[in-house]
């Protein structure tokens, strides 16, 4: 659904263009980065990559670079104003987010302006940099608590900033207690950020003065840091508050496009990374082409195939995004690949999300070799491994009897355990095609073939394929091919 709106209101964006139409604008309030990675570039970057014209009040300029603040040089307040008011005349968005203020005279200026004109406010209270300079002056906390956030309709601090605005640290396990505790200070809602807590996930806490939302996603390791995450966030609910969504789904929305922003961080310095904006973009476009591929390889995949190569459960084809990390990043087809009446059909359109199976397996080739995005899994059998190894592809393979007994993922297990020890019985500098196990009770024994391009991966199958079809007319019977489910 996402992935379909993202379409939707860019394309409804340039068609407003087009059309000479009144386009939805937002305002960012904040401080100038010259390293681009924050502040309003990051903003007016955000309100771009989903269909919102961005407009902007500089209250600071900022030397700095991906490992630090040089200087700081807030604007006079009689020219914050004269860039507020020359908007405000004119475009006139309802919907504006704050970042760095710097000064209790400028957050006086800015929370005056909101409550005149009944403006809907997201402050997000920056008082540091991601390299770890100080970006308040004193009394700029307390200027926030008594001026701005009683006027605001969203505050959304991290842990560092929700502690100083409270005076006090967050304990583990009281985290919604202190959510609550923000809200008292006067915002509308609150979104406390957990990206600069420990643990194995990011976990957002929302409150509406009612109940407690947690916004959930995975964290991704990023040495020396990601730069401009908190400014992007804030600005993206901003623009999509402007659309019309509703806050929480604002914030959902916000989230997933912080995920992919991520993922494709890049390092322009010596410093910190800055995550994109514009992924999400480039992302959906992938996604279309992906689709579009599969799809139109439905012909060549069913006669790639041998009926015997169909295992009990059924076929599937993947093929993974880039820098896919979920079952949603993996393109497979519904209801598999089987065989009717000893034909090999294809049931079903493509779609992301479509096999766990499938997905768990390119997922974790991924993790060692982020270009192994494809793989199918085929039928087991002695003479289909032989197949394997007269088509000359590399082989490596794990046993269920191995499995741990925790709650665990078989395939996401099962495919690192046999990559790993393929690497270190060959070396880093190679990688496996194919993947195997002889099952277990109940467990069918599957070949899995991989590959870097569905391209790539049909022609895997179609060597592994040629070799079926000589073995089995040398041999003149049935392959090894008598699993039975013995449940």
């Amino acid at each position: 659904m996402k992935f379909i709106f993202d379409i939707f209101i860019n394309s409804a964006f340039y068609l407003a263009l087009m059309l000479n139409k009144k386009v939805i604008s937002a305002m960012t309030i904040a401080g100038s980065d010259s390293s681009g990675g924050a502040g309003i570039q990051a903003d007016l970057k955000a309100f771009a990559s989903i269909g919102v014209h961005g407009t902007s009040t500089i209250t600071c300029i900022t030397a700095q670079n991906t490992k630090k603040v040089i200087n700081i040089e807030p604007l006079p307040i009689e020219m914050i104003k004269s860039q507020f008011e020359a908007i405000m005349d004119d475009i006139s968005p309802s919907h504006v987010k704050t970042g760095m203020l710097y000064s209790e005279k400028i957050v006086r200026f800015v929370a005056d302006e909101i409550e005149k004109r009944r403006l809907i406010a997201i402050v997000d209270p920056v008082m540091v940099s991601t390299t770890g300079s100080k970006l308040s002056k004193d009394g700029f906390s307390n200027a926030l608590i008594k001026n701005l956030i009683p006027v605001s309709t969203l505050i959304t601090p991290n842990y560092d900033e929700a502690e100083e605005l409270l005076g006090k640290k967050i304990r583990k396990g009281e985290e919604e207690d202190f959510c609550k505790e923000l809200k008292k200070l006067g915002s509308r809602y609150v979104l406390l950020k957990g990206g600069h807590a420990k643990g194995e996930k990011v976990i957002d806490i929302f409150y509406d003065g009612k109940e407690i939302r947690r916004y959930e996603s995975i964290r991704l390791g990023g040495g020396t840091g990601y730069h401009g995450t908190g400014c992007t966030l804030s600005a993206l609910i901003t623009g999509y508050l402007a659309m019309g969504l509703e806050v929480k789904t604002a914030i959902e929305y916000a989230k997933e496009h912080i995920l992919k922003s991520i993922v494709r961080s890049y390092a322009p310095g010596k410093g910190v990374h800055m995550i994109d904006q514009l992924a999400p973009l480039f992302d959906d476009k992938e996604k279309l082409n992906i689709l579009e591929k599969m799809r139109n390889m439905t012909y060549e995949i069913e006669n790639s195939l041998e009926t015997d190569m169909i295992p009990e459960v059924g076929t599937n084809f993947g093929y993974a995004k880039s820098h896919a990390l979920r079952r949603e990043d993996v393109c497979a087809f519904d209801g598999r690949i089987i065989n009717i009446h000893g034909k090999v059909r294809v049931l079903s359109c493509p779609s992301f999300g479509a096999s766990k199976h499938v997905a768990s397996i390119i997922l974790s080739a991924m993790k060692y070799a982020p270009e192994m995005r494809c793989a199918m899994n085929i039928r087991y059998s002695k003479d289909m491994l032989k197949s394997v190894d007269d088509a000359k592809l590399k082989c490596a393979s794990f046993s269920r009897k191995e499995e741990p007994k925790e709650n665990v993922s078989t395939m996401e297990w099962g495919t690192a355990n046999a990559i790993e020890r393929y690497l270190k019985e060959n070396g880093k500098e190679t990688f496996p095609d194919v993947i195997y196990d002889e099952g277990g009770p109940g467990k069918e024994p599957m070949i899995r073939v991989l590959a870097r391009s569905p391209e790539e991966l049909l022609e895997k199958v179609e060597r592994i394929r040629k070799n079926y079809i000589k073995i089995a007319k040398r041999t003149k019977k049935e392959g090894d091919n008598g699993w039975k489910n013995k449940d």
